[in-house]
């Protein structure tokens, strides 16, 4: 299903997503967008949904297979397949944890017309900590703004998940992207020991 106002067609959320609230800073009560009660402050509050050239875009949940076959042909070609995990046991800033894979993972995608045209994931990591993952977008839908607005899902289900932090490891090209959603570097750009770097780590306080 897709919401069309004034014959303009927007992002929506899948049935199954929750709806999607208008970005901005400030402080605000959670459970306003969480079926949680959380009362602590955050930095996210509701953001908008985006006018995508007046064709159907939706944000829809898919399988690990699904989004592990766009990874491996598109973002992570010289990996094997089966070097493509569910999750990552990367931790923020430091170190590795096994247990991050016993987190229940949720696979994003923004669908045009019945056609994948961008990708993500996320996962918590420890405890009020949530990683995405995996973004993605086809370079023929770059610079129309859809690799923000699934950033923007991620998000919100970070908040569903009630983190208080959201954080992930882009490659130095998709930096500004999660910069245009609130995110800050926080580390020096790593070009060592990376897939397909140079990475950097970012975080959202939310």
């Amino acid at each position: 299903m897709l919401f069309n106002f004034g014959g303009e067609s927007e992002i929506r959320t899948h049935d199954r997503l929750a709806p999607m609230p208008v970005f901005k800073t400030g402080a605000f009560n959670r459970s306003a967008i969480s079926p949680f009660s959380i009362d602590f402050p955050c930095k996210i509050v509701y953001y908008s949904i985006l006018h995508m050239s007046n064709n159907n875009f939706e944000i829809q949940h898919i399988t690990f297979e699904q989004i592990q076959s766009i990874w491996k042909e598109n973002l992570w070609p010289s990996r094997e397949t089966n070097e493509i995990k569910t999750h990552s046991s990367m931790k923020f800033m430091q170190g590795y944890d096994m247990k991050i894979y016993e987190s229940i993972a949720t696979y994003f995608s923004i669908v045009n017309n019945g056609k994948i045209v961008a990708v993500n994931s996320g996962f918590q990591t420890a405890k009020y900590e949530y990683r995405s993952r995996g973004l993605f977008v086809f370079p023929e839908y770059r610079k129309r703004g859809i690799g923000k607005q699934i950033l923007l899902a991620t998000i919100e289900q970070a908040v569903k998940e009630r983190s208080r932090l959201i954080w992930s490891f882009p490659r130095t090209n998709s930096l500004q992207t999660y910069q245009s959603v609130g995110f800050v570097q926080c580390s020096e750009i790593i070009y060592e020991d990376v897939i397909s770097g140079p990475n950097c780590y970012v975080k959202l306080e939310l």
